[in-house]
């Protein structure tokens, strides 16, 4: 199994009149996101599946990073803590996929399958391989930096 955990690209502040749900991506986001997909492909990662959360900002960049990819919104990753992130791997029947989510929980979930903390700034994918018996590897990480 292959994938990806990535943090939704950066998105504009939060105002009284857009609650966090409903926050978009900034054009720096935007930008950014498009850096990202340009590094993805270098590293030839073509999920089959990506699983984002459905908060605006979060499928705002799936769509941006994976344009020709089937998003399926996942609210529970709104909310979710590491340990939620790590559950919903468990459930994923997919050899090749992408999730998309927020912090804290996407390094929570990145500390949890490596043992390692890995500081995810806006925008940043990390890829694993293995599998739930033998564990995971750790293989490459991309961002806008």
């Amino acid at each position: 199994m292959r994938f990806l955990l990535c943090r939704h690209a950066k998105a504009v502040s939060a105002s009284g009149s857009t609650g966090d749900f409903e926050r978009v991506l900034s054009e720096k986001g935007r930008r950014d996101a498009v850096v990202v997909r340009g590094r993805l492909k270098e590293h030839g990662f073509l999920p089959e599946k990506v699983f984002s959360s459905s908060a605006k900002r979060a499928v705002e960049t799936a769509s941006i990073v994976f344009p020709d990819t089937d998003i399926v919104l996942i609210d529970a990753l709104y909310h979710s803590s590491g340990e939620g992130v790590v559950e919903f791997l468990r459930s994923i029947d997919n050899d090749c996929f992408a999730v998309v989510g927020h912090n804290p929980s996407m390094e929570e979930a990145v500390f949890s399958l490596t043992g390692r903390l890995y500081s995810m700034g806006t925008s940043d994918c990390i890829a694993f391989e293995g599998d739930w018996e033998n564990g995971f590897e750790f293989l490459w990480r991309v961002g806008k930096d």
